[in-house]
């Protein structure tokens, strides 16, 4: 999945995946589409946390000037533009926003995340949990990276990313799929060596 592509700058920071469930038989309430979408929150949550606790943080031998000049130009290589920094502790701030599945339910995601979707949706409501597709709104993508001076030379630098959509109203994910927030982190981490380098 790249990352690369049309960008247009603004500076939410909400973390959500906004999304509309659609049913193919109209039986679906809402309350019922709500309490599949919750169950998804969940499932995506642990693996999201399990994935921020392996790839978020990292210690390099480089000073805190080096670490952070090399995460501010990872994030901008991934597309992001700069919204802001804060001087302590150093951090950067970017943003990218994306079309409709074009990001966090790109065709890769879908592929990688869609059957246990279903099984999720399926483990909410029953069988009428099949009918649910998830239909992906307009996100914004954002990166934040926060450098630290750690002992013996070394940095450690800690990294996040978040996705929202501003026009959902019902049945709103609250976590981005964890396939897109682990390529996120896998060219995030290439292009900052790279740079380190």
């Amino acid at each position: 999945m790249n990352l690369f592509g049309r960008w247009a700058p603004q500076a939410a920071r909400a973390a959500a995946i906004s999304v509309l469930l659609l049913c193919t038989a109209c039986a679906t309430t809402v309350g019922q589409k709500q309490t599949a979408v919750d169950r998804l929150n969940m499932v995506w949550r642990v693996d999201n946390n399990a994935i921020r606790a392996e790839f978020g943080e990292r210690s390099v031998k480089a000073t805190p000037d080096q670490t952070f000049r090399a995460a501010k130009a990872a994030l901008l290589r991934l597309g992001l533009v700069i919204d802001e920094a804060a001087a302590q502790p150093p951090t950067v701030f970017g943003s990218r926003s994306y079309p409709a599945g074009t990001f966090s339910w790109s065709p890769a995601v879908r592929q990688a995340e869609e059957a246990r979707v279903r099984e999720t949706f399926v483990a909410a409501l029953g069988p009428m949990g099949a009918t649910l597709v998830l239909t992906p709104m307009a996100e914004e993508f954002t990166g934040t990276a926060t450098v630290k001076a750690a002992p013996k030379t070394e940095s450690r630098v800690a990294v996040d990313f978040r996705s929202t959509a501003g026009a959902c109203t019902t049945a709103c994910l609250t976590e981005m799929p964890p396939t897109a927030l682990r390529s996120a982190y896998y060219q995030f981490w290439t292009a900052f060596d790279e740079e380190l380098i």
